[in-house]
């Protein structure tokens, strides 16, 4: 008969390992997922996402040809958008970067204000506080060519 003393640690012992066997798939499991898994594929659906990740990617193109290009497909389709949702302050704002990116302070400045105008107090997907560093660059950047 298998008996253990009232303060033996070897009932506890045992109790453990069987747990331990238990979780044995599941962490085996948890290992091989990780090992292979891999990140999905993400699709932009929105178009105005889309033609923003076209502005984004002429940006930090060296390419002259290309990078001109990549701005007047994506900007153009943005001034589309923003004529086609007036009331969408996340396309204003992003209208606004592309201005900024191609050196039209004052209609950048124009589509930050109309951003902050249209999103204030939002709460999902605020475009406040990024609208008002592409407002201040914007004039920053105007001044500096004023002041040249």
């Amino acid at each position: 008969m298998n008996q253990t003393r009232p303060g033996s640690n070897q009932g506890t012992n045992s109790l453990q390992a069987k747990k331990l066997r238990a979780l044995f798939p599941l962490i085996l499991f948890v290992a091989a997922y990780l090992f292979f898994w891999s990140a999905p594929e993400i699709k932009l659906v929105d178009p105005w996402h889309e033609a923003f990740s076209q502005v984004n990617v002429a940006v930090n193109t060296r390419d002259p040809v290309l990078k001109q290009k990549l701005l007047d497909l994506g900007g153009g389709k943005l001034k589309e958008l923003c004529a086609q949702y007036p009331y969408h302050a996340r396309i204003h704002y992003m209208l606004g970067c592309y201005f900024e990116f191609t050196g039209q302070y004052d209609s950048a400045i124009v589509q930050a204000q109309e951003a902050l105008r249209l999103g204030s107090g939002g709460t999902a997907n605020r475009v406040d506080d990024i609208a008002t560093n592409v407002l201040l660059s914007a004039k920053a950047k105007k001044e500096a060519l004023i002041k040249k």
